[in-house]
């Protein structure tokens, strides 16, 4: 039984009001921003012409690192 409930514990989540949960929920929100800001940049410099060779693949991968971290 004791091994079960530690377990457990290993896996859940902060209890709410934790500052682990407040750090996570931060981390949530930064990262979310910086899918939105990779591929914001990503077509404005699309659509201006001014994308560089290794920002025509790098920004959507980095978008899309963001945007899979974000959903883990």
């Amino acid at each position: 039984m004791l091994k079960e409930t530690e377990e457990q514990a290993r896996h859940s989540m902060p209890a709410k009001g934790d500052p682990a949960q407040a750090g996570l929920e931060w981390l949530s929100v930064l990262v979310g921003f910086g899918a939105f800001v990779t591929f914001t940049i990503w077509v404005s410099e699309f659509m201006t012409g001014s994308l560089g060779v290794a920002d025509i693949w790098a920004l959507p991968l980095l978008s899309l690192a963001f945007v899979v971290t974000f959903l883990f």
